[in-house]
């Protein structure tokens, strides 16, 4: 070739192969895969993980294979394909809205690959319609290492060309070395100079366990930095309307908000909401491709018929993208003014409302291996004062989340909590909660308004309204928003999602201390009176 033609060049390695392809009248890319399962995973489990990924005709070809073996490997030429195709068109497989829209089809003739000759003839199918424009070539390097070669012919580009000029050379350093080309004269007395200094990175180091030391501390602050502040946040799906969300909870605040926004990512969206008046609000405001469905998470028939619709609206059974459990109440008062049946309700509309609708749609996120979002509270890592019937129903939803996270994870399951602090939602309005103290106040027995007297009331109320309403409770409601939207979208969620300034700085940490100090933090944040009777003693 002149110095001067244009190359189309890609590259690709994998262990000690460094595999170039290079092209002057075609769109090249290259792969190459070995025929290996990192971790512990076995080969069917591998499969059961990555099957999203090929289309069911593809499944057929590696799985008609005669050992686990061969099938791996046949598993491994499908992947080495379809990057080699995506590096061609020069994008990221991950932004491509379907992988499985991208199917390859092998012949019988090429089924087995070996390092001495190159199949040429693999055909690319998009959306099941040939791609007369594409040819690949494939080989072994040696028994666990294979590559792929995909080339687009211009319009300029006989059919054949390309094919026919296909071939694969294996070079070692010893072959490359006598090639090379210096760049500049050899000067002998820089490398004299060079080859005598002796280099000490770590002067500040005097052992082998100092530097040992600090190479590890390098490493645990490098992955916690990419963990928690870069993977998490760059790896997200592209929306669209073939994968669906199931949400509960949707007649105000987070669960309202979380639809609308989903809906216009491009989602199909399928919201409940208990009221008329929410399923009006809904439908206003968001497209025509949003469902909504009246249920009562504390009814299991509802909840079955929320997810009788929900299959039969989906397509494929494998669609159900998410699942989140927003739906909640809360009453906040002190436990001795509320009765046994407010605490039940409490329990079954955020507990046991919970558990039904994900042991309903468990079935269709096993065969997706979708997200589960369950909306907790910082009160279900902390009980607070007037809140323990609340934080007692919220405590379980985490014990539940937690363990449901190990159980599923073979599954594909990815399980998350949403973990808001106080937010001005409509539970959190100054109105509502004043008006369910009163409530709680006007049905107890004169003996018991005695016990406590009006005084207690009104600075209770005080104190509540200033302290949870104006102090703690954040106006940004969009944050618990986004962070639904990311646990849906991101393909490496957050295990928790910590919302609020006041969650992360006040009662996350209060949450680590011990009772005692604990205790005593609550009593004068949450400034509890004492009541009439203990007053007059």
């Amino acid at each position: 070739l002149d110095a001067k033609d244009n190359l189309y060049f890609n590259v690709s390695h994998q262990g000690d192969f460094v595999v170039l392809a290079a092209e002057s009248s075609a769109n090249v890319g290259i792969d190459v895969m070995k025929t290996e399962i990192k971790g512990n995973q076995t080969v069917a489990e591998f499969f059961h993980t990555m099957r999203r990924q090929f289309t069911s005709y593809e499944w057929q070809t590696i799985k008609q294979r005669p050992s686990e073996r061969k099938q791996l490997e046949m598993f491994m030429r499908h992947w080495c394909l379809k990057e080699s195709y995506v590096k061609a068109l020069g994008v990221g497989i991950g932004l491509l809205k379907k992988l499985q829209s991208i199917e390859f089809h092998i012949t019988p003739q090429s089924i087995e690959l070996d390092s001495k000759t190159v199949a040429k003839d693999t055909k690319l199918f998009l959306d099941n319609k040939l791609c007369d424009d594409w040819c690949f070539e494939e080989t072994k390097l040696d028994e666990e290492h294979q590559v792929a070669v995909a080339l687009q012919r211009s319009n300029l580009l006989e059919e054949n060309e390309v094919v026919e000029n296909g071939s694969f050379t294996i070079l070692t350093i010893g072959d490359l070395l006598p090639l090379s080309i210096p760049i500049s004269s050899l000067d002998e007395q820089l490398w004299k100079t060079f080859e005598t200094k002796r280099e000490s990175p770590w002067k500040r180091c005097t052992s082998e366990e100092h530097r040992m030391f600090l190479y590890i501390t390098i490493v645990v602050v490098t992955l916690v930095i990419y963990f928690k502040f870069w993977k998490k946040s760059t790896d997200h799906i592209v929306a669209d309307s073939s994968k669906y969300v199931f949400i509960t909870g949707c007649d105000s605040g987070f669960g309202l908000n979380t639809a609308k926004q989903l809906d216009s990512l491009g989602f199909t969206v399928i919201a409940t909401c208990l009221t008329d008046e929410g399923e009006q609000t809904l439908r206003n405001s968001c497209s025509k491709n949003l469902h909504v469905i009246k249920m009562d998470v504390t009814d299991t028939k509802d909840v079955q018929d929320a997810y009788d619709y929900v299959k039969n609206t989906m397509k494929s059974e494998k669609d159900l993208w998410s699942v989140i459990n927003n739906a909640g109440v809360s009453r906040i008062g002190p436990l001795d003014w509320q009765t046994l049946e407010e605490m039940k309700k409490m329990a079954d509309v955020n507990l046991w409302g919970l558990i039904d609708v994900t042991k309903t749609f468990l079935p269709l996120l096993k065969m997706s291996g979708g997200h589960l979002i369950n909306v907790s509270s910082i009160g279900g890592r902390l009980s607070l004062p007037y809140m323990g019937a609340y934080c007692a129903s919220k405590f379980a939803v985490e014990a539940f989340t937690d363990a449901l996270r190990v159980e599923l994870c073979n599954w594909g399951i990815k399980t998350i909590l949403v973990e808001p602090g106080f937010f001005k939602t409509n539970m959190i309005e100054k109105n509502v909660l004043g008006s369910q103290l009163e409530q709680m106040w006007s049905r107890l027995s004169e003996d018991k308004k005695l016990e406590y007297g009006e005084e207690f009331l009104k600075k209770t109320k005080d104190n509540m309204l200033s302290g949870v309403v104006d102090i703690c409770a954040s106006p940004n409601v969009h944050v618990v928003t986004e962070a639904i939207v990311d646990a849906v979208t991101s393909l490496n969620p957050k295990i928790r999602y910590v919302l609020g300034w006041d969650a992360n700085l006040i009662w996350l940490w209060l949450s680590r201390l011990s009772s005692g100090v604990g205790d005593f933090l609550k009593r004068h944040i949450s400034k509890i009176e004492i009541p009439d009777k203990l007053q007059r003693m």
